[in-house]
């Protein structure tokens, strides 16, 4: 016979046995630094190592046993976005008074600026495929600027001005980890903005021939407005936020969407505040969030979040493995910190 008591323990211990079995397990691979003093916010991931790049343009290429070669782009202010073609080369933007992209060849073999112009700032850039990709910059005379490749990065060119529509008193794009853009299929892309009354989402469907702008409850004005956003398909993604001059602020500050934007739903429950990146696996069934107030991680597609640890960063990559529930996290951080975990759930 099952005593009240013995009844009470074995339901306590399968509730234990299940969230233990929930969170996210995770083991610290590396942790080093790009470069001691150079915040670091440019980050991705390529087949056998990682990029990360920041301030006076430095950039490190770790392999994947964290040998790390380092170099850096002349007269660059602060790498803040990066992306690694399939044959390892890296497209690089420059972040501050002059609008600059560059490509280098893989393992830093040769650079070359294929962009450079004065007086606009570029956000982040996002690619469809090794050919393809999409830049955007802040507004220019009352519009966003939107660059754009089709011969893998070697020339970009502005997209006709008349395209794009007008942009609000104080509207512009964050660069705070060159994740507010996101390029999805085969002709997707969005970006996000802040600064301005609302948040919005610039959203086209023709590779940046047709623009629709969709308004966001994310909390907006002054410093606030949509920091990072990440989309695992065409219709389902979720935006992130804040403030970084009001970090703990947690109002409006996660929201999801399941139809491309036309509608959103409240998430970012147990995130600590701003968060300045988020990334997941490729559908979007598990997530990592960081910012100034600690490192988050969701099971639930962003609709709850948990505390991976206290460690704060800029920018978060989140690589798989086959099976989804495994795989890597590289992060990059102030004064040039890096770090890799394994992970699993």
């Amino acid at each position: 016979m099952i005593t009240r008591k013995a009844a009470f323990f074995s339901v306590f211990f399968w509730l234990f046995l299940f969230f233990a079995c929930s969170e996210v397990q995770t083991k610290q691979l590396y942790s080093g630094y790009n470069q001691k003093g150079v915040h670091s916010r440019a980050l991705s991931q390529f087949k056998g190592g990682f990029i990360v790049g920041g301030a006076r343009g430095v950039y490190s290429v770790f392999d994947a046993q964290f040998k790390q070669f380092t170099d850096s782009l002349e007269d660059a202010e602060d790498l803040r976005d990066v992306h690694v073609l399939s044959d390892g080369s890296m497209i690089f933007i420059n972040s501050g008074d002059r609008g600059k992209i560059w490509k280098v060849a893989q393992n830093g073999q040769g650079s070359y600026l294929t962009y450079d112009r004065n007086d606009v700032f570029i956000d982040g850039i996002a690619f469809w495929n090794d050919q393809n990709g999409i830049a955007f910059c802040d507004p220019v005379q009352g519009k966003f600027m939107v660059l754009i490749t089709s011969d893998a990065g070697a020339s970009w060119n502005s997209i006709d001005y008349n395209i794009m529509p007008f942009a609000l008193p104080n509207e512009g794009g964050f660069a705070a980890s060159g994740t507010s853009i996101a390029a999805v299929g085969e002709s997707t892309v969005m970006f996000g903005t802040g600064m301005a009354d609302t948040a919005r989402l610039y959203c086209s469907y023709d590779r940046a021939m047709n623009w629709t702008i969709k308004n966001t409850p994310i909390k907006a004005g002054d410093s606030y407005g949509i920091y990072s956003m990440y989309f695992w398909s065409e219709k389902e993604g979720v935006i992130i936020g804040g403030s970084y001059l009001h970090p703990e602020d947690t109002e409006n500050l996660c929201f999801s969407t399941h139809d491309g934007g036309d509608s959103w739903i409240p998430a970012g429950i147990g995130l600590g505040g701003y968060t300045s990146c988020v990334h997941g696996n490729e559908d979007g069934s598990f997530l990592v969030a960081t910012g100034r107030v600690g490192t988050y991680y969701s099971l639930d597609k962003g609709a709850n979040w948990g505390l991976l640890f206290n460690e704060t960063f800029y920018s978060v990559f989140v690589s798989q493995e086959a099976n989804k529930t495994t795989g890597t996290i590289y992060f990059s951080g102030k004064e040039g910190k890096v770090a890799v975990h394994a992970y699993n759930y």
